[in-house]
């Protein structure tokens, strides 16, 4: 399933939109986050998974020590594998 819950448990994805930098908000399949609570949304929803893979993907403009900020929650999270990814599997 997607962290939000929509995909099968392959298929985790977290988005950083380009106001992040800004906002301070994420996305955990399509739920809105704000980054204060989202390292513990995450551990919370890996704590019971076998596979820890989470698919990243960043807007075009998301600067790139916002991508590492939020790869660094993910770790600490329990992630143990990040993909970077521009599409998921099956998107046009």
């Amino acid at each position: 399933m997607l962290l939000g819950g929509r995909e099968p448990k392959s298929k985790s994805l977290v988005t950083v939109p380009a106001a992040y930098g800004q906002q301070k908000v994420l996305f955990i399949g399509k739920d809105e986050v704000p980054a204060r609570v989202f390292q513990e949304r995450v551990r919370q929803r890996m704590e019971n998974r076998d596979n820890k893979e989470v698919f990243l993907r960043g807007d075009r403009t998301v600067q790139y020590q916002d991508l590492m900020e939020v790869m660094d929650m993910l770790k600490g999270a329990g992630v143990t594998s990040i993909g970077m990814v521009a599409r998921m599997p099956g998107e046009r």
